[in-house]
């Protein structure tokens, strides 16, 4: 009787034993898997955190665009542009910049003279003495104006610009040009008016000058390149 207890009971127990010994199995697999990983887990690249752009609220500073386009008769257009972007960046909300005044008497005080492509080290002490830790240079590479006549006579002025963006620590440019163009209207329809008994064709619709129109189609350019140079930072 006791032989049969006791192999009833082994019959029993046995299959618990088993799973118990599973169980323990797999916890160790488990745990092995876990030091594994943790140790094979590759660590940040150093070099690579250095050259990405930090996350948080950013300073700018536009330092004034290089001008290789016809502005017909448009003075100052670089600077003119410079400004439009400043403002432009700081509406995005994700920027605090420096303001132009700031950087033209920084710039005459310490007898900085830019003329195209700011070089590193340059680029590096102007950040230190703008405390500024993003530095935008650029160029208006073309204005244009271009006639249209269907049925209506259309004047389109486009101007582009060619913007880059400088980590102020390393005076290196960390991301891709961004060219953008703006555009601006005009135009109407040629008619012929007859007044106190003169007769003359004149133009029925929007009439603007053509600095107008330019300083129309740059500021477009800059909001559109204040905007994707948000987008391409805090991406």
């Amino acid at each position: 009787m006791d032989k049969q207890v006791r192999r009833l009971s082994n019959l029993l127990t046995a299959p618990l034993e088993r799973k118990l010994q599973a169980v323990i199995f797999l916890l160790c697999g488990i745990s092995i898997l876990i030091i594994i990983g943790c140790v094979s887990t590759p660590r940040p690249n150093s070099r690579a955190q250095e050259n990405q752009l930090p996350k948080e609220k950013m300073k700018v500073a536009v330092l004034g665009l290089y001008v290789i386009a016809n502005t017909y008769g448009v003075a100052n257009a670089g600077q003119k542009v410079a400004d439009m972007l400043t403002s432009s960046l700081y509406k995005t909300g994700s920027f605090s910049v420096v303001d132009g005044k700031s950087i033209d008497r920084i710039m005459n005080e310490q007898q900085f003279q830019l003329s195209g492509a700011v070089d590193p080290t340059t680029a590096v002490e102007l950040g230190r003495i703008l405390d500024a830790q993003l530095l935008i240079r650029g160029t208006i590479s073309e204005i244009r104006f271009t006639p249209l006549v269907m049925g209506i006579i259309l004047v389109i002025c486009s101007a582009d610009i060619n913007a880059h963006v400088i980590d102020a620590r390393t005076g290196m440019t960390v991301l891709p040009s961004f060219k953008k163009t703006g555009r601006s209207y005009a135009g109407g329809v040629l008619a012929t008016i007859t007044a106190d008994g003169k007769t003359r064709d004149d133009l029925l619709g929007i009439k603007r000058t053509s600095e107008d129109m330019i300083n129309s189609a740059l500021r477009a350019a800059a909001e559109k390149t204040a905007r994707s140079i948000a987008t391409a930072v805090y991406k």
